[in-house]
Formats: structure tokens, C-alpha cells, sequence
């Protein structure tokens, strides 16, 4: 999960995340550092000032398969417990160009809503692997 540094609710959402994954299989980094922007360049059709939520399903093979936008949020959800995966489903059923609308809207907004954020949550020495620079 790649995500923007700065933001308060993309820093909410890498705690949220860390509460509810419980078999700790999304790792994070954030889109400036050194993995993000390798991302970035190793998919040129992304745009290079790209500030969404980015999902990067990474295959066996170690092909990538990366996701923005709404499908991000959707496919994370995919891959937490409970009924995480069946609210993605849900949620599906609305069509991607509304969902990525409303995505872009509030994404848009977020840093007047909820502004920035110049410190994160102190990682447990359990989860500092899932931190890539």
C-alpha cells in the first residue's frame, strides 16, 4: 500500500489498516519514498503526480499489478478479515466511474477537511517490516 505522507486521512487509513490486518500481509511505503517512486517509474502509465491510495498486488512470478483510486480502497478491503471482502463486493455494484468521481471529489478535499500531518503512528518493532523506505 502505497500512500501520501503528508495526508491525515491516508495516515488514518495505514493505521486502520494495521489494526485490522491480522494475518499482516499488507506491507506500506509512502508514494515519495524510494519504493514508491520506483513503483512509479516501473508503471509509466501512472501519472508521475499520482496522491491517491495506491495497491500494488504483487503476483508469485513478482509481476505487479497496481491499482488507484477506488479499486485501491477496494482491493485492500479484499484482503482484511471478516466482512471486509464482501463490502468490496458491495461496493462494486457501483458503477467505477461514479466510485473513482466521488474518490477524486473527496481526495480533492481531504487536506482542507482533515489537513496535514507532520508525525505518524509509532510502529511496534512487530510491524516495523511491513515499512518499506
Amino acid at each position: 500500500m502505497l500512500f501520501d505522507g503528508d495526508c491525515a486521512v491516508c495516515n488514518g487509513a495505514v493505521t486502520w489498516v494495521l489494526d485490522h490486518d491480522a494475518a499482516r500481509v499488507i506491507t506500506f511505503a509512502p508514494l515519495a519514498g524510494p519504493t514508491g517512486r520506483g513503483v512509479l517509474a516501473r508503471h509509466p502509465a501512472l501519472p508521475e503526480d499520482l496522491d491517491s491510495l495506491v495497491l500494488v498486488d504483487v503476483a508469485d512470478d513478482g509481476s505487479e499489478r497496481v491499482h488507484v483510486h477506488s479499486e485501491a480502497v477496494l482491493r485492500l478491503l479484499e484482503h482484511l478479515p471478516g466482512g471486509w471482502p464482501w463490502a468490496a463486493r458491495a461496493a462494486r455494484l457501483v458503477p467505477r466511474f461514479v466510485r473513482d468521481a466521488a474518490y477524486r471529489l473527496f481526495a480533492a478535499h481531504r487536506y482542507r477537511l482533515f489537513g496535514k500531518q507532520d508525525a505518524c503512528r509509532i510502529v511496534d518493532e512487530a510491524d516495523e517490516h511491513r515499512f518499506l523506505p
